[in-house]
Order: C-alpha cells, then sequence, then structure tokens
C-alpha cells in the first residue's frame, strides 16, 4: 500500500512542506517547483501531525521518532531523535519558540532550537502517558496526564506543582482540565463528573453530581466573554452546553440536529467565522448562527448542481481573501466546493475541471490565496482567480501519492 503523507504550509517563509515515511520535499507555492527533497525513511505511526514552525524557521512534526525539518540555505535536513524509545503523543512550541514534548511513559522534554539537544523536564516512569499540554498566559503549562500537574519556571528551572489533591485524582483519571482566571481549576472526572478546585483555599466543589446514566464530557471550554461551555454526548445526541457556576445548572443548550451521533467519525471538521460555527461532517454541512440560535443544513442534490456534490465532508477552510464570504469544502468522493455563504449556493469543482483525484482530505491556503489539497494522487494546487490546477506527484519529487484523513 502507499506511504501515509501529510503537507503543511509555512506563510511566513512561503513554503509547503510535504511528509511521508520515504522523506520530505518542499516546494515553493509561488513558482509551484520543488524546492529540495530529503530521502530519509522516517518511521511513522499511521499519520504525521501536527505540523509546528519555531523561532529558527524550522518545521517540526511528530513520527514514531520525533522529527524536525532543519532549513539551511535551501539545504533540508529531517533531524531525528536521540533518544530511543521516545514515543512523543504532543508537542507545541510557546511564544519563545521552546519546543515542548509530552511523551509516553519518559517524561516531558523541551529544546530550544537555538542550542542543541533535548531537556528533559520530568523523569521517566512518573506518569503514564501525556494527553494534552496546555499553555497559560502566566508561561507555565498544565500537563493533562492520569494525575494532571502544573510546570512552571522558577529562577531558571522548571518545577513540577501538583493541581488536584489525592482526593480527586486517586478516584477517577482526569479526562479534562481547564484553568479559570480565579486560579481555580475545573476538570472531568470519570464519564461525567465536574470539579472544580480553589488551590488557594484547598476548596473541592462538585458540580452536574451524576443523577442518572452518565453523559460524556468531551471537553472544557470558555468563549470570547469567558464564558464556560462543556461538550457532552448522551443517547447518540450531540450538545454544547453552556454552564453558569453561579447557578450550578446548565443555562443555554445547543443540541446538533441529528441523532445517532459519533463525534470521532461524523464531525470532519469545524470553523468558527465569528458569528457562526460551521461543521463539515458526513451528513452535510451545518451552520449554527449564535445570534438567532438556529441551524441551517446544506445538503447534496443530485438534480442541482448549484448545491453540494456530496453529504460526506471531510474538511473545510475560509477563503484567504474573502473568508467572510466564501468557504472551501473538501469532499470524499465529490471533490472540492466553492460555497457562498450568502446565498447557500455551490459551484463544483473535481476531475472535469482538473482536480486529479475526487476525494480532498484537507485544504490550506497560502499568501497568494492558491488553495492547496491533499488528494488520493498527490497534492493539489488550485487557483481561483484563473481557475486552473498544478498537481504534485511523485516525479515531481513527492515521496507518495496517496494521502489520509486529516492530512
Amino acid at each position: 500500500s502507499a506511504n501515509s503523507s501529510s503537507f503543511c504550509i509555512d506563510k511566513k517563509n512561503d513554503r509547503l512542506f510535504m511528509v511521508t515515511e520515504s522523506g520530505v520535499s518542499v516546494v515553493d507555492p509561488r513558482t509551484q517547483k520543488v524546492i529540495t527533497s530529503c530521502y530519509k525513511h522516517i518511521k511513522n505511526r499511521g499519520e504525521f501531525n501536527p505540523f509546528n514552525f519555531d523561532a529558527e524557521h524550522n518545521c517540526w512534526f511528530l513520527a514514531d521518532e520525533i522529527c524536525f525539518l532543519q532549513i539551511n540555505q535551501q539545504q533540508l535536513h529531517v533531524v531525528l531523535s536521540d533518544k530511543p524509545g521516545l514515543f512523543v503523543t504532543v508537542l507545541f512550541i510557546d511564544r519563545s519558540g521552546i519546543v515542548w514534548l509530552g511523551t509516553n511513559g519518559t517524561g516531558i522534554f523541551k529544546l530550544n532550537p537555538r542550542s542543541a539537544g533535548f531537556h528533559h523536564l520530568v523523569p521517566p516512569n512518573s506518569f503514564k502517558s501525556v494527553n494534552k499540554l496546555t499553555a497559560l498566559s502566566d508561561g507555565s503549562v498544565i500537563v493533562n496526564t492520569v494525575s494532571p500537574f502544573l510546570l512552571k519556571n522558577e529562577d531558571g528551572r522548571e518545577i513540577i506543582h501538583s493541581i488536584l489533591p489525592p482526593s480527586l485524582v486517586n478516584v477517577t483519571p482526569v479526562n479534562e482540565i481547564a484553568r479559570d482566571t480565579d486560579g481555580s481549576y475545573w476538570c472531568a472526572l470519570g464519564y461525567n463528573d465536574l470539579y472544580n478546585y480553589n488551590p488557594q483555599t484547598g476548596v473541592v466543589r462538585q458540580f452536574l453530581k451524576n443523577r442518572t446514566a452518565p453523559p460524556l464530557i468531551l471537553g472544557i471550554m470558555f468563549d470570547r466573554a469567558h464564558e464556560m461551555w462543556i461538550g457532552k454526548v448522551e443517547n447518540g445526541t450531540a450538545r454544547f452546553l453552556h454552564f453558569e457556576p453561579v447557578l450550578n445548572s446548565i443555562t443555554d443548550s445547543i443540541e446538533f440536529p441529528i441523532k445517532n451521533v459519533s463525534v470521532g467519525s461524523f464531525i470532519g471538521q469545524v470553523y468558527d467565522d465569528g458569528e457562526s460555527f460551521w461543521f463539515a461532517t458526513s451528513g452535510g454541512l451545518f451552520r449554527y448562527d449564535h445570534r438567532e440560535k438556529l441551524w441551517s443544513h446544506f445538503i447534496a442534490d443530485p438534480k442541482d448542481t448549484a448545491t453540494l456534490s456530496s453529504n460526506s465532508l471531510l474538511c473545510i477552510c475560509p477563503d484567504e481573501k474573502e473568508p467572510g464570504k466564501i468557504l472551501w469544502i473538501g469532499s470524499e468522493g465529490g471533490g472540492l466546493n466553492r460555497f457562498d455563504v450568502s446565498t447557500g449556493k455551490v459551484n463544483r469543482i473535481g476531475a472535469k475541471q482538473g482536480l486529479p483525484n475526487q476525494v480532498v482530505y484537507g485544504i490550506l491556503t497560502d499568501s497568494s490565496a492558491n488553495l492547496w489539497m491533499s488528494t488520493n494522487k498527490g497534492i493539489a494546487c488550485y487557483n481561483p482567480v484563473t481557475k486552473t490546477f498544478r498537481s504534485y506527484v511523485q516525479s515531481d519529487g513527492l515521496q507518495s501519492n496517496e494521502f489520509n484523513r486529516f492530512a
């Protein structure tokens, strides 16, 4: 079978990175030519993600061995970790350009790209696996593992602080954790139990206590007004719930207008334009208007070419020049869709227009407003102005033609 592949765009430096198990290629999106390639076997866990760029413009991505791409005078080097068995589960780069790595059983690492070598922050076997790393405004990092802790830099040293008291973490694993503006922590334990812990007072409060069969807490989120939302699934129905701590109650519920929901596979991608949520799903395109609190549902109609080409949607991307007017939507089997937000009308773009394959897994835009798409037949670059395609396959220096979902 073909190697799994992924790609990303470095808009700041106008570079497109293509990564497969066989190596890496870098493309100039302005000239649409391959700048350089490096063939080196990279052990892969099924897909390469996420992509991050550090202060030295190196490109970082996850594989079975943590890798980064080093660009130096048009020379490309794939650098592998010198830590054997380093299975990285989480990677992010903070505002100062420091790379943070959370691993499965071997601790926390950080790396300053301006200097050599990894710095081991947290000793191995101190926890089983890192599920999530969250950077806070004060520079500290929440490490979400079975027993979450806070990683802070104090007098030049990284210090570990336990976040939750034993009475909480010894009961059940922590699924989600978030810090409020007052310094307290909200955490979801098990399937439904929501707790707040104030480290200054030591007070633990339980909210939304289970009464019947527990719905699943998917996430704890704060909106732009710092209102708290939690995501839940119950009996096949997905909801986004506004939670008011003072009242200990749900004050608003956004129910997805479809039943038998499996969140992991139903939603392909979500885009928030500031006024509405847009959901690309396996059941068509959904829009939720925050102000009017109304859903809109857009589906394919074989008899109407101004509708979506398919109901099986994989990705959504706002237009670079007109993000509030045009959305680009990739589908599984229906090619590319140009969606007009104001009219709900669609221009279908497929094989007849030059798209190399009807499966579009992911879409990114560059600084020239070109669309770069991963497909089952390599990478496709589409110019919306000239309405022309340029395809990149193995003969162009791309190491594989077939890409994966979310790539």
